[in-house]
């Protein structure tokens, strides 16, 4: 390898060869090498920090457009991260605004004897401080995290681009009277969200205590500093255990004017479910609802709720003995409308007989008269009858052709090529 007589001995070899390539080659443009560090891995992307200087600004953007913040950890905790970005407006700026994604976990919940587990806490305050540094922020995902608040101490701005936004297994650690103020600012912090998912925030061993003050509405909502409506495209709350789920919708939806405008997509129990589409099913056009039996039993009607409603999905399990109800899902929708789409489960290794009578006595149903509603809405397009098990071979050729049948026994709609039948083994 050539080497240059005037390069002083400390300058490394490795930096000496890019420098020689540079010489030969011109630099790619911009755009190209930006698309080709996203293919890298990360382990890739911090090797190439070593050739050069270039190169090394590069992985940077790219190694930090992920984080993820071990809040359990002392060292890794966020205020660790906030000192980390207050450091880079001060010395390096732009660095900062290449993170598009941050995690923030509290880890594993310790569980000690005689000792009420705890998950490690986050202050609201010490979120809006790093949401206020984080430019092009736009996904937020909270996992495992005690909330705090402290209503006294007024909020950053945060950033506009904040698109998701994701919390897991929280909960919010706050003085009651103070809990619907906490949710409407943690909710309020983000003014330009579109999807939302909360799953299991409120833990059902702290429901008691965490809204139970019947005041605490009317001093809600002088306390909130967003008077517009806040539109969330998706909403998805995967919770089947909260008794207050209710309440807090209320709090959502009055405190923090949140909209659902787009998608929602609900997990929980018939009262809990029919309480989140009464609150936000207004204007959506996609509803899916996941339960058992009797999640549908007893409220046929929530459909009636969503006055845009253009895409309907049920997932179900292969023990669904009511269609009726299923049936009156469909039936109080609105004529807007277009495309329902019946998804069946089947997870449970039970004996041969178990989904052998169950399949029959699903096709036994009464389709004909599904069939007739279908066909009479002059906006539907699509009948999707899918069916899915998750246990391979459970499903002998047998019950895939009584499957296959169903489609047969809706006549009207295949006449009209607006059925499709799916089946995943």
């Amino acid at each position: 390898m050539w080497l240059n007589p005037t390069r002083p001995k400390s300058q490394p070899l490795l930096a000496l060869s890019y420098w020689n390539a540079a010489m030969l080659y011109p630099p790619l443009p911009w755009e190209l090498r930006d698309q080709i560090f996203s293919h890298l891995r990360a382990v890739d992307q911090s090797m190439c920090s070593l050739v050069s200087r270039d190169w090394r600004y590069i992985a940077q953007r790219h190694l930090l457009r992920g984080v993820l913040v071990r809040h359990y950890s002392p060292q890794w905790a966020l205020h660790s991260f906030i000192e980390f970005l207050e450091h880079t407006f001060d010395t390096q700026s732009g660095i900062a605004g290449c993170v598009q994604r941050v995690t923030i976990t509290g880890g594993n919940i310790s569980f000690q004897l005689n000792r009420t587990p705890r998950r490690a806490a986050m202050s609201i305050e010490e979120l809006s401080r790093m949401l206020a540094m984080l430019p092009s922020l736009r996904s937020l995902r909270i996992d495992n995290v005690e909330l705090e608040c402290n209503v006294m101490v007024p909020m950053l701005s945060p950033p506009r681009n904040l698109i998701i936004l994701n919390i897991k297994q929280s909960k919010l650690n706050i003085p009651t009277s103070y809990s619907p103020s906490a949710l409407s600012l943690l909710f309020t912090l983000f003014s330009s969200i579109r999807r939302v998912t909360l799953d299991s925030v409120l833990d059902s061993s702290y429901d008691a205590g965490l809204l139970d003050d019947d005041t605490a509405h009317s001093r809600l909502v002088p306390q909130c500093h967003t008077p517009t409506t806040l539109c969330i495209r998706d909403l998805t709350i995967l919770d089947s255990t909260s008794t207050t789920l209710g309440r807090l919708c209320d709090y959502l939806r009055h405190a923090s004017h949140i909209e659902v405008t787009d998608s929602l997509i609900l997990l929980s129990d018939a009262s809990n479910a029919k309480e989140v589409i009464e609150a936000f099913g207004r204007s959506v056009t996609r509803l899916e609802l996941h339960g058992y039996s009797d999640d549908f039993i007893e409220n046929r009607n929530w459909t009636s709720h969503c006055k845009a409603l253009c895409q309907l999905t049920v997932v179900a399990r292969f023990d669904f003995e009511e269609f009726a109800a299923m049936h009156s899902l469909i039936s109080q929708s609105p004529n807007t409308l277009s495309s329902v789409i019946l998804h069946w489960l089947f997870d449970v290794d039970e004996e041969a007989e178990y989904p052998r009578s169950s399949i029959q006595h699903l096709v036994g149903q009464n389709w004909d008269d599904l069939d007739s509603h279908l066909a009479h809405r002059p906006k539907l397009t699509q009948l999707e009858l899918r069916f899915e098990s998750f246990i391979p071979g459970i499903l002998d050729l047998g019950l895939q052709d009584a499957l296959k049948s169903i489609p047969e026994k809706m006549p009207r709609l295949r006449e009209k090529n607006a059925i499709s039948f799916v089946l995943i083994t």
